[in-house]
């Protein structure tokens, strides 16, 4: 089962989530190589920060495919465009997959859902990296809707910011 080795509340900011992020690409890395299966990244290491982007500083490696909506976020890597939500890969395709700093732009809950279910259907095993709910730029950012927690290797938590309302999301249920 996942447990990240440091609570949430522990490191706020840009740099709590940079640890956690390395820490899961890490492990997802592992969880892959260990399967001897491919690694997705959802969400490319560059993603929309032009200045990241410009200055070539990824927030972490590609894996052995990368999916964004954006190719520059995917620059470098093995990209293929796709919808978190209908990703065009078969069943258990791959060993693990990370998704960095996807679901909190999801419209809805029922999208955070179907994009839930779509990481486990392609993937023996799913990280999740978000941004904490503590950072103020999070809180500001134009394009986050949700918040979202990985609850355990199978569950997500996910809280609507626009009505306040809490869901629960199990894998394969």
């Amino acid at each position: 089962m996942y447990v990240s080795p440091w609570p949430e509340v522990a490191i706020f900011g840009p740099l709590g989530e940079q640890i956690e992020r390395d820490w899961k690409y890490r492990a997802a890395l592992n969880a892959a190589r260990a399967r001897t299966k491919p690694f997705l990244v959802v969400g490319g290491p560059y993603g929309g920060v032009a200045l990241r982007q410009m200055l070539r500083i990824p927030s972490h490696p590609g894996g052995d495919m990368c999916v964004d909506l954006d190719p520059a976020a995917c620059a470098g890597a093995n990209y293929v465009p796709g919808d978190i939500r209908a990703l065009p890969f078969q069943d258990k395709e791959f060993g693990s997959v990370l998704c960095s700093h996807v679901l909190e732009h999801m419209r809805s809950p029922g999208d955070a859902a179907l994009a839930w279910e779509e990481l486990n259907r392609v993937a023996d095993e799913v990280f999740v990296c978000v941004p904490n709910q503590w950072d103020l730029v999070a809180w500001l950012h134009p394009d986050h809707y949700l918040w979202v927690w990985q609850v355990d290797k199978d569950t997500i938590a996910v809280q609507d910011r626009a009505t306040g309302a809490h869901y629960q999301f199990r894998a394969g249920s």
